[in-house]
Order: structure tokens, then sequence, then C-alpha cells
């Protein structure tokens, strides 16, 4: 047994935007043209919007139009203006919270690797490590990991050392660019000290002393970073 919902009662501040389906005759059309006409019964300075009961009306008279088999279907609004929407404001501003911190960090990061990349300091490192044929393998990975000591940032790290390694990996094919880009991973978790968040996340919630911290989750971080390039340079040379 179906039941229907009386959104009349659930929301009843609601105001309802009517759909009308009409069928009429045009010239040169082979058959009739199925006509939804939206208005919520306001001028212009009440533009219609869509509720619960304002789609209920709408999908009852699409039902309508289709069970006429019309050759064609057209939606019209009220002579002055047709604006249908919604109120997102709730939604937008209980999202923004949660990832306010995660754009901030990422919008420095790239804006740090601008200023290295204005102020000329990536072509010199570029030049250096041409000079002293590094690979850009294990250019990558120090970059990393001398941005991440500095600021304790990884996703600062990987975002200024991808922008600076880049115009030597152009050159490389896609499966040697691949490990750049996992060199550059690896160098971003070095070292977690007490200029990164996590490492003080860490700390609270198992509640160490600073000192523990470092001997554990930086240690960890130190070992997880320096075994995954050496897995990395294996890599490179089998392939």
């Amino acid at each position: 047994m179906s039941t229907q919902t009386d959104f009349a009662a659930l929301f009843p501040d609601e105001v309802v935007t009517q759909a009308r389906t009409r069928l009429l005759d045009v010239p040169g059309l082979s058959g009739k043209l199925a006509l939804i006409t939206i208005d919520n019964g306001h001028d212009h300075t009440r533009p219609s919007t869509f509720g619960p009961g304002g789609l209920t009306s709408l999908n009852a008279a699409l039902d309508e139009a289709f069970a006429a088999e019309p050759a064609a279907i057209a939606v019209t609004g009220k002579p002055f203006v047709f604006a249908v929407g919604a109120d997102l404001s709730g939604i937008v501003g209980g999202a923004l919270p949660p990832i306010a911190g995660i754009i901030l960090i990422v919008g420095a990061g790239g804006g740090f690797k601008e200023t290295l990349v204005s102020s000329g300091v990536n072509r010199m490192i570029t030049d250096l490590a041409t000079g002293a044929h590094l690979s850009p393998l294990l250019l990558g990975w120090l970059i990393a990991v001398g941005i991440r000591v500095a600021t304790g940032s990884a996703t600062v790290a990987t975002i200024s050392s991808a922008g600076m390694v880049a115009p030597l990996v152009a050159g490389l094919d896609p499966v040697h660019g691949a490990l750049v880009a996992l060199a550059v991973g690896s160098g971003s978790l070095f070292l977690s000290h007490v200029n990164d968040a996590g490492f003080w996340l860490v700390k609270e919630y198992f509640g160490m002393s600073v000192g523990q911290t470092l001997k554990t989750w930086s240690a960890m971080e130190t070992l997880l970073s320096v075994v995954s390039f050496a897995v990395i340079c294996l890599l490179d040379l089998a392939l």
C-alpha cells in the first residue's frame, strides 16, 4: 500500500511553485506540444523556487506530459522572470570549516613553490644538480627532505619539490618520471619533529613526552622515508 507524503504539513512555509501541463497544437509539428508552465502565483519580486512541494508538482506535470506522448515538451515560467534554485548556505557553511586547513596548507605550499621559482632558487638548484651529475631521483628526494625538515609540512615539501624538479623530469620517460614523483613523496615524510602539526597530534593522542615522540614517531617517519627511497632506487635500477 503506497503512501503519499504531505509536504504541505512538513513544510508549511514553502511557497509552492505549481507546474501545469497543457497540450497545444503547433503548426508544422507532427503531434501535440506539451507545454509545462511553472508559476508560484507571485510577481517578479518573488521568483519561482523549487522546494519539496514544487518538485512534487513538477514530477506530476512531467508524468502527465509523457503520458500524452507529445511530439515535443517545452517548459516556461511566469512572464516576468523564471528562476529556480536552492539555499546552499547551510551546506557550504558546514562543509568549509573541516577543509579550510587543508586549503590553507595547499595554498601555502603552492605560494612557497612560486616564491622559490620566482627568486631563481629552482634554476640554481637545477644548474647545480646538472653540474654535479645528480639524478633527478636523488635531487627530488633531497629537496623534499630539506623543505620538510625546515617547514614541517609534508604537503608544502611535496608541492614545492615537485615544482622545482619538474624541468629535470620533463625529458624522462613516464616510468622514471613516476619514480621521481615517488621519491619526492618519500622525502616529504622525513623527520617529523616539533614544527610538524602531526608530531603534536601523535604526542597528545598517545600521551607521550616530546622526547618519547622524537624517539618513536620521528624515528619511524625517518626510517620510512629512507627505506622507501632505497626501494625506489632499486626499482630505478631494475626498470
